[in-house]
């Protein structure tokens, strides 16, 4: 079966009926559309890479939500200072992904790759000293993360990591969860690891 998504017009006749509510502007009350019909949809834009329209499904109705997130969630770049412009998959600056995993727990289980990189001096500092940091870690150990991706631009001893990180990176490490690890930059590792 092909599918296909464009999304160059609005149709002249929709199968739900948008009704205008004056905080939130239209919204749609009720949806017929079939949940596999929806679970196709978000799953041909997330086989795609298409982040963005993802992120557009996910607002139309609840019914969109879980499935555009369990696209939009899987693969998470995790930069201070923000994305190269060839990522493909949702580029989260530090601090803001540790609040939605704050605010939003649930989110977690839809993370599948984590990847975290840092060149620069004040971006190493956050990615090995920080609380955020150590947090991210923590809530994602032992959830659905299979790859773990740890990249420095510049060697760090194993010494220098903070011990919240250091420990957090062990119980990472030692999930049976994780089926793929990249550490990349940091030296004098302790061979239990």
């Amino acid at each position: 079966m092909t599918v296909s998504v464009h999304f160059l017009q609005a149709p002249t006749r929709v199968p739900w009926e948008p009704t205008l509510d004056k905080d939130k502007g239209f919204v749609l009350r009720s949806l017929s559309v079939p949940q596999d019909i929806i679970d196709l949809i978000a799953d041909t834009l997330g086989g795609a890479g298409h982040v963005e329209e993802l992120k557009a499904c996910s607002l139309v109705h609840s019914a969109f939500l879980h499935p555009c997130r369990k696209h939009i969630f899987a693969t998470v770049y995790l930069m201070p200072i923000g994305p190269p412009s060839d990522v493909k998959g949702t580029a989260v600056l530090g601090g803001r992904l540790f609040r939605v995993l704050q605010q939003s727990p649930h989110i977690a289980s839809y993370v599948r790759s984590l990847s975290i990189h840092a060149d620069t001096a004040p971006d190493l500092d956050w990615m090995l000293k920080s609380q955020e940091m150590s947090s991210i870690l923590d809530i994602l150990t032992n959830r659905n993360l299979r790859t773990f991706e740890f990249q420095t631009g510049a060697y760090s001893l194993w010494e220098f990591v903070a011990p919240s990180i250091r420990t957090s990176l062990t119980s990472l490490i030692a999930s049976r969860q994780l089926e793929h690890l990249t550490l990349r930059g940091l030296i004098n590792l302790p061979t239990s690891l």
